[in-house]
């Protein structure tokens, strides 16, 4: 049987993987769980920790928890760094990325109360986010992607997410995230420009929606 992704109608947590394995040319079956079919899922028992995504592989083995998954399919594929510089670079920006600004920035913007919000969203725009920029534009390769010319698990989860989220014309922030990408260094903007280009056909073909 083919590879089974199954998640969310979003591109959220599962897209990294959607991308990598479109990029390596695998077959895989998406499925975009909701409804009935997510309590079906959840009621099954193939839910190790009852969460998606979950990647079911040819012979049936179940794959849990985003970033062990990303990183089996980047070592199955060739996106894994290699490079001692490279990997601590990749490593840099995962931290950076998930624990840095999600973790301490934008969930808690996206889940906080209506009296807070307000001032969260703007430390998150004015502060937050143009850090993030200038933390990715410093681990810049120069070259093609964020390591060089070819792509690597890094550009899935960092370029992919912008792509999701920054440049996304159905987020609901989006005013906002226009204008952060506005003023962001040139560097990164060409970077995540060249991985359009790379990922043109997977990012025409797939479904329009808008995650955070």
């Amino acid at each position: 049987m083919p590879i089974k992704v199954h998640y969310f109608d979003l591109y959220a947590r599962a897209e990294p993987t959607r991308m990598m394995l479109s990029k390596a040319g695998v077959a895989f079956e998406d499925i975009r769980v909701t409804g009935d079919s997510w309590k079906e899922l959840k009621e099954s028992g193939k839910l190790e920790y009852g969460q998606i995504p979950m990647v079911e592989l040819e012979d049936g083995t179940r794959l849990v928890q985003q970033r062990a998954i990303e990183q089996y399919f980047a070592a199955t594929h060739g996106f894994n760094a290699t490079e001692p510089m490279d990997i601590y670079k990749s490593e840099h920006l995962l931290c950076l990325f998930w624990e840095d600004f999600f973790g301490k920035h934008l969930y808690k913007t996206m889940f906080a109360d209506a009296e807070s919000k307000p001032a969260l969203v703007e430390a998150l725009f004015s502060t937050h986010v143009p850090a993030l920029y200038a933390g990715i534009s410093r681990k810049l390769s120069g070259k093609k992607f964020i390591l060089g010319d070819s792509l690597k698990h890094i550009d899935f989860v960092i370029l992919g997410w912008i792509v999701n989220v920054v440049l996304n014309g159905n987020n609901p922030m989006h005013a906002q995230w226009t204008a952060s990408w506005e003023a962001a260094p040139a560097n990164l903007k060409e970077t995540v420009a060249n991985f359009q280009e790379e990922m043109k056909e997977y990012l025409a073909n797939r479904p329009n929606n808008c995650s955070m």
